[in-house]
């Protein structure tokens, strides 16, 4: 059984980052702005995706899309360039120090070898970063990374790309995400099973491909009881 696993809020923790990193950017910037800090973080984090992805289909820079956001979020569309050149370091700094692996996922990954591969939207250079960074790179056979392959999840054609390259077939693989769009619905297309860790309760339809947790613990175990099963048979 070959397994894939997703990066942000999946691996990483991506909510103890946020709470890390976003007091120290509004304390930083906040006379930028007349927002109040609870407006500043629901501003951030519905920024996120909508910028992120104008940068993964090549309508904007990764730096531009950080500009955006930022801009976004203070409520400021006339930030000073200098300023906005200051945040681009100290975001970058104040990010990378937050980042968090689960807990959980290094015992498992010690105790149960596999062949995993990584599958993540996002910049190289970033992403690697970020593996390396919290010490899991060692763990991946692969790195599926959407710059650097050409597709982005969800299109089909990155987990056909996938399954290509790591020599596998449907029914032999596994994914693991916390995307429902992005993770598991491409995969449910191409028959794949999945684990998928539903952070924030949403509702969806119930799908025999999938198996549904609400953390990453409960999703560990779940893999856990794939490798019981596999080496039963």
């Amino acid at each position: 059984m070959k397994i894939f696993i997703d990066l942000d809020n999946t691996l990483l923790d991506e909510i103890t980052g946020f709470n890390k990193y976003a007091p120290l950017i509004y304390k930083k910037y906040h006379n930028h702005t007349n927002l109040k800090y609870e407006e500043f973080t629901k501003n951030w984090k519905a920024s996120l995706e909508p910028f992120y992805s104008k940068y993964l289909n090549g309508e904007i820079s990764f730096q531009d899309q950080r500009f955006s956001r930022l801009k976004y979020s203070l409520g400021n569309n006339s930030i000073p360039d200098q300023v906005l050149n200051d945040f681009n370091h100290y975001y970058n700094q104040v990010y990378e120090d937050s980042w968090t692996i689960f807990d959980g996922w290094i015992n498992y990954f010690t105790e149960y070898k596999n062949d995993y591969y990584l599958i993540t939207n996002g910049s190289s250079s970033q992403q690697r970063k970020k593996l390396s960074k919290l010490s899991i790179d060692k763990y991946f056979k692969e790195l599926f990374i959407s710059k650097e392959i050409g597709f982005r999840k969800p299109n089909q054609e990155f987990f056909t790309y996938v399954l290509i390259k790591a020599n596998s077939i449907a029914s032999n693989s596994i994914v693991v995400g916390d995307s429902y769009e992005n993770d598991i619905v491409p995969s449910i297309k191409l028959g794949i099973k999945c684990i998928w860790i539903n952070h924030n309760k949403k509702i969806y339809e119930k799908n025999d491909y999938v198996v549904e947790v609400n953390s990453v613990d409960e999703a560990i175990n779940e893999l856990k009881k794939i490798h019981l099963t596999t080496a039963s048979t």
